[in-house]
């Protein structure tokens, strides 16, 4: 599937690949962009500073609300209490100033798909970010349910 080949040519050596991708998946858009550098700050920011490799895990399952969460969950380091907490404020900020308050490497991709995908389908989508207690984090993106267009409908091309 696309993310197992994603994986393969970025990250070979660096993570085990263990990536669940059904096939509703492909009908869900923005995925590949949003994924991407959650993708990344799990491996630079959760696995690269083990001993050892670590297990990085892409999983989507459909929700309770018939939307989609696609999850990016490692069993590296964790992100520390307090960072945690200041990711959180700027991910609530409603005002969009964190994306103006937000120096590069200091949490800018992730609030900047957070935004994006509340602009483009609603309050209800975006991010949530969790560190459970056995370590590691959990990046989910809550995304809609959107059908992919017929080839056809697209005019030879497929969304």
């Amino acid at each position: 599937m696309l993310t197992n080949e994603y994986l393969k040519r970025v990250y070979d050596g660096l993570a085990k690949r263990n990536a669940n991708e059904p096939e509703f998946l492909q009908a869900v858009r923005e995925v590949l962009e949003s994924i991407q550098p959650v993708v990344e700050n799990a491996i630079y920011h959760g696995l690269e500073s083990r001993l050892e490799k670590g297990t990085l895990t892409i999983s989507c399952h459909t929700t309770e609300t018939g939307g989609c969460a696609l999850c990016v969950t490692d069993d590296g380091v964790g992100i520390p209490p307090e960072r945690l907490a200041e990711i959180h404020r700027k991910l609530s900020d409603k005002s969009m100033q964190n994306v103006l308050n937000v120096p590069a490497g200091n949490s800018l991709a992730l609030v900047n798909i957070h935004n994006r995908l509340r602009n483009l389908y609603g309050a209800n989508y975006g991010l949530d970010i969790v560190c459970p207690p056995e370590g590691g984090t959990r990046v989910t993106l809550h995304l809609p349910m959107v059908l992919a267009q017929t080839e056809t409908e697209q005019g030879g091309h497929i969304s």
